[in-house]
């Protein structure tokens, strides 16, 4: 039997049914209604990954680093990363968190590694890991195909359901947005999540005004003039632009002012409507020109 995972490592066991799946071009898999769906044209990596361990031994302590740990016991189900039984090394040629004891395989994972504790319907997120109910962003057809979106740099946005970490302005049931590569999507008990960190969402719609979280800043640019000729944003991203704060986060610093001119570079970064929402190191002082 084994008692204690180490410092920061629980100790799982992953049946292969719970374990993650690519879902590839024509793979069916069940929707929230239990109807069959289909894959198409998926590109992203594990896009509807899902895999759940069951603790086997706790960390014999967690330090100080992790933040935020619910409290879990032997027994309990944890929403775990995709590479915990997928990581492998080349050198060894073995899985990097896999070991055996006494003929069985077991898992060691670190909180990093562990999305949230599962507790019947209820879910417990580890650190600042944030679930979000997906407002519906692909198309679907009455023939149940799924066609996510393909844009590098698509927008996302959910309602958010369950977190720990509290702070940033955010609050359950905000409309959150965040950018695509910022997040997870799981499906768990055929319910689809999105799994964002916290410092990833950059604000909340209300009333289709967009607040920020955090230290980000909402900015309306100006048009950039050289010679009466208007340079367009795909042009001026090798050259500063400049707009007017329109609101901020709460952690955003005193010196940025609402209503006070900025300078930024515009490459991928999110838009809302026309405005640009810049984390608070992407903005630039000085004088600004636009000549």
């Amino acid at each position: 039997m084994i008692k204690s995972g180490g410092i920061d490592k629980f100790i799982l066991k992953v049946e292969k049914d719970n374990r993650a799946k690519d879902f590839e071009t024509g793979h069916i898999y069940k929707g929230e209604n239990g109807q069959d769906l289909i894959a198409v044209n998926v590109n992203t990596e594990r896009w509807y990954a899902m895999q759940i361990g069951t603790i086997v031994a706790l960390p014999a302590r967690i330090t100080d680093k992790h933040k935020n740990i619910p409290t879990c016991n032997v027994g309990d189900e944890l929403i775990i990363h995709h590479n915990v039984t997928t990581a492998f090394d080349e050198g060894s040629q073995q899985l990097i968190r896999e070991f055996y004891w006494e003929g069985e395989q077991y898992f060691h994972v670190e909180p990093e590694a562990i999305f949230a504790l599962l507790k019947g319907d209820e879910i417990y997120p580890f650190g600042n890991r944030i679930f979000l109910e997906p407002i519906k962003n692909e198309e679907q057809n009455f023939s149940g195909i799924i066609i996510p979106p393909a844009t590098e740099y698509d927008d996302r946005h959910g309602i958010v359901r369950y977190f720990s970490e509290q702070g940033n302005g955010i609050t359950e049931g905000d409309k959150a947005f965040f950018i695509e590569g910022g997040f997870y999507s799981v499906l768990v008990k055929n319910k689809r999540w999105l799994i964002p960190v916290q410092s990833n969402l950059y604000g909340k719609v209300v009333d289709e005004e967009l607040i920020p979280y955090g230290n980000y800043v909402l900015v309306e640019p100006e048009k950039q003039v050289t010679s009466s000729i208007y340079i367009p944003d795909e042009v001026s991203s090798i050259k500063p632009l400049y707009g007017t704060v329109l609101s901020k986060g709460a952690a955003a610093p005193n010196y940025i002012r609402i209503g006070s001119k900025v300078g930024f570079r515009p490459a991928n970064h999110p838009k809302y409507k026309d405005l640009y929402i810049l984390s608070e190191d992407r903005i630039h002082y000085g004088q600004i020109s636009t000549s």
